[in-house]
């Protein structure tokens, strides 16, 4: 019987809790609650005279449900920042690289050509930068950015889904 089951689920109680509340015997409502039984008039009696005093009172509003619903706007929020972050340092990663890259390969036109000792050991100081700059913005890193966005995005849009989730239950 759909109505059992409505009230437990309402009430979060078992089907033993309302065969006692019925004083029934448990398997009689567990039976009435998968229709392999129907429920006996004065128990049916009991069963409505709960279902109407469930449906007459207000839906309960407790601030957890704000709460709960605020988390989730917070979390949705902050991994929006943190993508944006990601994001942010993943475009200076990848020009970073690209700018180091370039400076190398002018660096290895100059030492081909002739300079002066004060250039070469010039050349060879930005050489030495560049190459650890490009270490620093090199491809593991600019992976490792990649995943975190793609999880960040992934994290948004689970605690999106939980908010709005709780705001239609709610």
């Amino acid at each position: 019987m759909k109505l059992v089951n409505e009230l437990c689920h309402r009430l979060g109680i078992s089907h033993y809790d309302l065969s006692i509340f019925l004083d029934a015997p448990r398997t009689t409502i567990t039976k009435a609650a998968t229709a392999q039984r129907n429920l006996p008039t004065p128990y049916l009696l009991k069963l409505s005279e709960l279902h109407n005093m469930v449906n007459s009172l207000p839906d309960p509003v407790g601030p957890s449900n704000n709460i709960d619903r605020n988390i989730f706007k917070y979390l949705k929020e902050e991994n929006e920042h943190r993508l944006a972050l990601f994001e942010r340092e993943l475009a200076a990663l990848r020009l970073q690289y690209i700018q180091t890259a370039t400076l190398l390969m002018l660096l290895e036109i100059m030492q081909q050509r002739q300079l002066s000792e004060k250039q070469q050991n010039w050349c060879e100081l930005l050489k030495y930068k560049a190459q650890k700059k490009q270490e620093n913005a090199g491809l593991h890193r600019q992976t490792e950015l990649v995943a975190l966005i793609q999880i960040t995005e992934k994290t948004i849009l689970i605690y999106r889904n939980l908010a709005n989730t709780w705001s239609a239950v709610s």
